[in-house]
């Protein structure tokens, strides 16, 4: 993960404060996509938005991401299982700011559940 964040940062630079805030969202949204659909967790035990917004209060460098951005991430999780796009390994793709919600995977391939 610290690899893949450095990279990430090397690749995008000024995206985000530091490559503490990828590594941290990273993390998050694969803990987000365990919650979500994993069989074994019962429904009212699901990550929600809400929650998902406030376990990433603060990550990008002692501020906020913006509100829906992260509410854009966890609609694309809730609705697709992310999987990482090509033969290479893991690499998420974030997206800018701006973007809408469909490309903030852009680099995920998307699987309806």
């Amino acid at each position: 993960m610290q690899h893949f964040a450095a990279k990430y940062c090397r690749d995008n630079p000024g995206r985000f404060s530091d490559e503490d805030c990828v590594y941290v969202l990273a993390y998050s949204v694969m803990m987000l996509q365990t919650s979500l659909h994993k069989p074994s967790i019962k429904e009212k035990d699901r990550m929600t938005k809400a929650q998902f917004i406030s376990n990433n209060r603060g990550i990008d460098g002692g501020k906020d991401l913006p509100q829906e951005y992260l509410e854009a991430l966890y609609d694309i999780a809730a609705w697709h299982i992310l999987h990482p796009a090509g033969p290479v390994g893991f690499y998420l793709q974030f997206g800018s700011f701006e973007s809408k919600s469909q490309d903030v995977c852009q680099d995920f391939l998307i699987e309806s559940p």
